[in-house]
């Protein structure tokens, strides 16, 4: 996989993880815990994201 289809991957999923995000924080029945791993999760997706965008 070349660094720009993985960024483009990572990219994908952590445009994903945003809009599940947003769908979770509308919902009356909101998982406190489930909402803060995503959340982690999409924090390390750009990390990584940017990390491949510094070397490359």
């Amino acid at each position: 996989m070349t660094v720009d289809a993985r960024i483009e991957t990572l990219d994908r999923k952590h445009k994903d993880l945003e809009t599940r995000i947003t769908h979770s924080m509308n919902s009356p029945a909101v998982d406190p815990i489930e909402l803060r791993r995503m959340k982690q999760m999409k924090l390390w997706l750009k990390d990584q994201i940017s990390e491949l965008k510094t070397r490359h």
